[in-house]
């Protein structure tokens, strides 16, 4: 596996320049197929040098080195073209995402945390009724405990789509 993701990383040529492969690029269809390569003078798209105000800032002085670990940690290059047909790149990263354990504990936290909260919040705000605090918590909770319960699942889902992002796929 990890054979196959050096080989498609980048393809060094005899003239000192880097050429990407077609997964670190992004570009749209009517572009037809795109060659991008990295030498000394800059970027190039098909044989066309880009001009450094058409490039993203990350992009300008970046050294060959730094490319190639970028497109490893899984960034690409979207490319477009302007209307005087010159070319425009801009770095970005993909969202890894899908790691099961992590959207349940996710899920989970956001879900029960609310309702600790909540709950916690209407108890501890009745402790001031005195003798009538056990009246004012079934109140409080029967009251608010519809909305509630929709907030928990809100955050619930919240929570597992972030802990599903973060954790990957674990």
């Amino acid at each position: 596996m990890l054979k196959y993701m050096a080989l498609s990383i980048l393809v060094v040529s005899s003239v000192n320049s880097m050429e990407l492969s077609p997964n670190q690029i992004q570009a749209s269809h009517r572009l037809g197929d795109l060659s991008v390569s990295l030498s000394d003078e800059g970027f190039k798209v098909n044989d066309s040098l880009v001009q450094r105000y058409n490039m993203d800032k990350d992009l300008r002085d970046i050294k060959r080195a730094q490319l190639a670990r970028l497109l490893t940690a899984g960034s690409y290059i979207a490319v477009n073209q302007s209307n005087n047909d010159e070319y425009s790149l801009q770095l970005q990263q993909r969202i890894r995402g899908g790691g099961v354990i992590g959207a349940s504990i996710g899920s989970s936290v956001g879900f029960f945390g609310t309702l600790f909260v909540g709950a916690s919040a209407i108890v501890i705000t009745s402790w001031a009724a005195g003798p009538l605090s056990p009246a004012v918590i079934y109140t409080g909770l029967t009251g608010a405990g519809p909305m509630l319960l929709a907030q928990a699942k809100i955050n619930g889902i919240a929570g597992g789509i972030l802990g599903g992002t973060i954790t990957g796929v674990i």
